[in-house]
């Protein structure tokens, strides 16, 4: 896994990461076993627009779903955009996110297993499109107290 993130300005943030991964399924009591390579890439942003406000993104897209019967080759992906206001010096927030909002109404991934005594085709349909609006109040105060550990000498001599 690969992480990074980019800060030109006081006003803009980007950060993205990366994974990939191998998967190794054995059963001896079936005799089966599958390999595959799994990976993943996710990239965000930050953007200040003004005092207490930002706009955000954020996009994902994965593939390489191994299990034990099924080894899938197919892409996943999701993104989102969104604002976020700050009243009360931040302790009130009121963010919009929408997720996929320009995605077809219904979105179906599809999964076809294959096993020596039977195959599953399996489809999912549901609607990727969604619109969100969130209340958050932060109570307390939130800081830091970083305390720096003195330097001692221990001797195992007796």
């Amino acid at each position: 896994m690969v992480s990074f993130n980019w800060n030109p300005g006081q006003r803009f943030s980007l950060q993205s990461s990366a994974k990939v991964g191998y998967n190794y399924f054995y059963a001896p009591s079936l005799d089966q076993k599958n390999v595959g390579v799994e990976w993943a890439f996710d990239l965000s942003t930050n953007v200040v627009l003004w005092k207490g406000a930002r706009a955000f993104t954020s996009g994902s897209i994965s593939g390489g779903e191994t299990t034990l019967q099924r080894t899938y080759h197919g892409v996943d992906y999701v993104y989102s955009l969104g604002l976020r206001q700050g009243f009360l010096q931040n302790r009130l927030i009121l963010t919009a996110t929408a997720v996929m909002p320009f995605q077809n109404r219904y979105y179906g991934p599809t999964r076809d297993t294959y096993a020596e005594n039977y195959y599953q085709h399996n489809e999912s349909w549901y609607c990727s499109r969604q619109f969100r609006i969130g209340l958050t109040w932060r109570f307390g105060k939130t800081s830091i107290n970083l305390k720096h550990a003195k330097k001692t000498e221990v001797s195992d001599k007796l």
